[in-house]
């Protein structure tokens, strides 16, 4: 390109500007990927002409769009995995729930089982120190149920105690699994908050791809319109013409003709080819210009 004239170069290097521009993006690359293209390309540092970009520096669209989609099934992995978390952290919690509602329905209902004792025991011993205090005015005999009543008195008492006990037990469970349902929802909510920021960033990446995937269509349409090779083999056939019609008209036919002569090689001109070293040198040199001229 460099040797074109200036216009045609001028488009040339335009051309080339853009086509890099098309393939390579402004995202540089790692240096295993550098050294492997400068291995590839060769030709000296980075495989460039001089006075050009290195573009072994730069990552290609296709590459930059593949590192994109492995992001992109990475934060879609990492959603996945988080709402499972979230559905599992739903769940115990639910469990919990209903273990509690069956405690305090189980609690409540041995409550008033005892409730319903202790009201029917304080009922008959009502009834038995009104019918005592009876006896004892009318007769004083020897009393036998008031031992029996009161250790049974005694024995209800204690059970109530119990019961007491493993409700103040319940409920220091309960409120033990409370805190932990709360601790679980603060944390539910930090992950709910966590995997909305996740899939806001998958949705931008998922643009971004949509937006370059259509500008590298855009590129390779661009590309296929624009036909480089197409454009470089006019470029060399009008520029074998060019010189031509300059060679022509600067009358320089027998410079040309002796750079043709050159190039042409004198073996065939030998009688001998194997004797090439021994032979005259002004034997060869009129054996050659007879060639040339019945040759012109």
């Amino acid at each position: 390109v460099d040797t074109l004239p200036g216009p045609i170069c001028k488009v040339a290097t335009g051309i080339l500007r853009h086509i890099e521009a098309a393939v390579y993006s402004d995202e540089p690359v790692s240096a295993a990927e550098r050294d492997q293209l400068l291995e590839v390309l060769g030709a000296g540092p980075g495989g460039m002409r001089s006075g050009r970009v290195d573009v072994c520096r730069r990552m290609p669209w296709f590459a930059v769009v593949q590192k994109q989609q492995v992001l992109l099934d990475k934060h879609e992995q990492t959603t996945a995995d988080m709402q499972g978390v979230v559905d599992m952290h739903l769940a115990r919690r639910k469990s919990v729930v209903e273990f509690i509602m069956r405690m305090q329905g189980q609690e409540r209902t041995v409550l008033m089982q005892w409730l319903f004792h202790f009201w029917v025991i304080t009922y008959r011993e009502r009834h038995a120190r009104i019918e005592k205090m009876a006896h004892v005015i009318l007769s004083t005999p020897d009393d036998i149920v008031t031992p029996f009543l009161s250790w049974r008195t005694y024995v209800y008492q204690l059970r109530l105690e119990k019961a007491k006990e493993q409700c103040a037990e319940v409920d220091e469970q309960a409120s033990a699994m409370a805190n932990k349902i709360t601790e679980v929802e603060m944390e539910n909510a930090q992950k709910q908050k966590l995997l909305e920021e996740s899939m806001r960033a998958g949705a931008d990446l998922k643009d971004k791809c949509s937006a370059e995937q259509q500008e590298l269509a855009r590129l390779q349409q661009l590309w296929e319109e624009t036909q480089p090779e197409l454009l470089l083999s006019v470029l060399v056939q009008s520029m074998e013409i060019f010189f031509s019609m300059t060679i022509k008209r600067a009358q320089l036919e027998n410079l040309a003709l002796k750079q043709k002569l050159a190039d042409r090689d004198i073996a065939p001109l030998l009688m001998d080819p194997d004797s090439a070293g021994d032979a005259d040198i002004l034997d060869v040199l009129v054996a050659w210009i007879n060639t040339a001229l019945n040759r012109a």
